[in-house]
């Protein structure tokens, strides 16, 4: 049997909660920057109502009315009604049952609240939703092996408590520092807007900073990224529908990364576009890419100037660029270069296109796949020269001056394992590259080799 959520109208809430006898215990939270010491008491299971301004079901209310074909704001204004409770309970309950932080199982296992919810003076609670979907159902379920669940612990906030009051505690409670891994990067991102953008007493930087705890340099880039993925979700027609991207904040912090102003100043703003427009393809079709699209929106100046320099898009360059220039015949600039690497037209407006983004982002991805094959080539190559090197040193260092005669014999054999293995890497670099093997001094191999025959001929 599921929980049927009721909605007790708010002044009999009020008058059950205040009329509630006290605990003995009592439950310290920071209250307008101080500490206060908050009344428990123990009320009805039904009572409360779920807080529909809580931070972490922000996104997932968007994807519920987007679902369920609802008005943008059915939760924002339905915190008394009953319908818009019962689609916030469903939220929690799932929540609850996450594996990140199974609340639902803790509870169902030690049949017993181990910690008050914290509620307002009419009954909203503020901390400890999930758990309240949570006991809610088990009892309801159950109602003789949860009897214990029929009556909550809670712990009372000032009546004065303002809504902003309200969102203060509980940044402070569930947000930072010890809870972020429970929380959505998309919701934190659009919470911190909305404090930072409201009418009435917005908070400004420097006070979101102290109670995300977190550097205003960091919440200005998760900003920065919502908007980011704003912009995705419109140009694929899905507006509000943040659950698509809840994994993808390293996506969008690479591709800031590397189009941050500082160094992309004299950028061609086709160029931007197209850089970005590209990551947008990957994250729409990243279940057909190899690899993560983390990594390749962080080289994406070079799998964008791969992809226009092999011409590996099936588009015909026109002849006019994406920031509206002309090239071509009849120029007298066509010949000098061109300010800000701009890219041709006919590249932005195909890869402008979702139908082809598909195409675009398989592309891409090939792209990025050559890129990390030459640079493991480069690796290894640069590797090879630089041990190369430290052997050279190493052997024009030896001396016998001060040499244990008893550890002569062992390193006379390590000498000679190490010749046979550069003579190896000799022989596999005149097999590979002949060209480099034709270069090499003969004179010095020839005078090594005669060395070689002395020391077998006991010479």
């Amino acid at each position: 049997m599921s929980y049927e959520v009721r909605v007790t109208p708010v002044a009999d809430r009020r008058s059950q909660i205040s009329q509630a006898a006290a605990t003995t215990n009592t439950e310290p939270v920071t209250y307008r920057q101080r500490t206060i010491n908050l009344p428990r008491k123990r009320i009805s299971v039904h009572t409360p109502l779920y807080r529909v301004a809580n931070m972490r079901t922000t996104t997932l209310q968007m994807r519920y009315t987007a679902e369920h074909n609802l008005p943008e704001d059915f939760f924002e204004n339905g915190q008394e009604d009953v319908s818009t409770q019962r689609a916030q309970h469903e939220l929690l309950l799932d929540l609850s049952k996450e594996s990140t932080a199974d609340i639902f199982s803790e509870l169902e296992r030690k049949k017993e609240q181990t910690h008050p919810l914290i509620v307002t003076s009419d009954g909203v609670v503020l901390n400890g939703n999930r758990r309240l979907a949570a006991i809610r159902d088990l009892y309801a379920k159950d109602s003789t092996e949860f009897r214990s669940f029929e009556y909550i612990d809670v712990a009372v906030l000032p009546d004065e408590a303002t809504e902003d009051d309200l969102t203060k505690i509980e940044v402070d409670l569930q947000i930072a520092p010890d809870y972020r891994l429970n929380y959505g990067w998309v919701d934190k991102a659009i919470n911190l807007r909305k404090v930072t953008t409201k009418e009435l007493n917005p908070w400004s930087m420097q006070e979101a900073s102290a109670h995300w705890q977190q550097p205003v340099r960091d919440l200005e880039r998760l900003l920065s990224s919502l908007e980011l993925a704003e912009e995705y979700l419109e140009r694929i027609g899905q507006p509000r529908r943040f659950d698509l991207i809840k994994d993808d904040e390293f996506a969008f912090t690479a591709l800031l990364k590397s189009q941050r102003p500082q160094a992309r100043s004299g950028e061609s703003p086709s160029r931007l576009s197209a850089e970005k427009l590209v990551v947008f393809a990957l994250l729409k079709n990243k279940d057909k890419i190899e690899g993560r699209v983390y990594s390749q929106a962080g080289a994406v100046q070079a799998v964008v100037e791969r992809l226009l320099d092999d011409e590996m898009l099936p588009v015909e360059d026109d002849g006019a660029t994406g920031d509206g220039q002309a090239a071509g015949d009849g120029d007298p600039l066509a010949d000098l270069p061109d300010q800000g690497n701009p890219v041709p037209k006919s590249v932005l407006d195909y890869v402008s296109d979702p139908t082809n983004w598909e195409t675009v982002a398989t592309t891409a991805n090939e792209a990025h796949l050559q890129l990390q094959e030459e640079k493991r080539n480069t690796d290894r190559t640069s590797r090879f020269a630089s041990d190369a090197g430290r052997i050279n040193k190493l052997a024009t260092e030896l001396s016998l001056a001060e040499a244990d005669p008893t550890t002569v014999s062992t390193a006379s054999a390590q000498l000679v394992t190490a010749l046979d293995e550069i003579l190896e890497r000799l022989q596999q670099v005149a097999r590979n590259h002949p060209e480099v093997a034709a270069g090499l001094d003969r004179d010095r191999l020839d005078n090594a080799a005669q060395k070689i025959t002395d020391l077998l001929r006991g010479e």
